[in-house]
């Protein structure tokens, strides 16, 4: 709670002032496919904290839509942590038999999000493994 809702809020008010007077302000909160509704995990505190982050989003974009503050949550599932970037995808993406995203694939989406103009932005990405039954 602590990491994902009290440092999330106190890290944007200090950034907010900086970030609105960029030619195209953008904010990306790491959510989870845990804190979607009905994911089918058991982590109350960590889902009930990345169900939180979902509506930070909600209202940053809200409150901020005239300063045109792109916010974009990025509700990722498990993650292969083990192999760096420097790991070739293929390899990386072998990890967990399907059941794991490599980070490779996190940076990429990031990328594709800052690369947008500024007449647009992405509400939200839920990237989960290809194998996760649960989406």
């Amino acid at each position: 709670v602590t990491c994902n809702i009290t440092s999330t809020l106190l890290l944007i008010k200090r950034l907010l002032p900086v970030l609105l007077n960029s030619a195209n302000p953008r904010i990306i909160l790491t959510g989870s496919t845990s804190g979607l509704p009905q994911s089918g995990r058991p982590e109350v505190a960590f889902g009930a904290s990345k169900f939180a982050l979902r509506g930070i989003a909600d209202a940053l974009r809200e409150g901020y839509r005239h300063q045109r503050l792109g916010v974009t949550c990025l509700n990722l599932g498990y993650l292969n942590t083990e192999d760096p970037l420097s790991a070739p995808l293929a390899v990386a993406a072998q990890r967990g038999e399907g059941q794991l995203i490599p980070v490779h694939d996190v940076v990429q989406v990031v990328r594709m999000t800052l690369s947008l103009s500024p007449a647009s932005f992405v509400k939200d990405i839920t990237l989960p493994a290809i194998l996760d039954e649960r989406f």
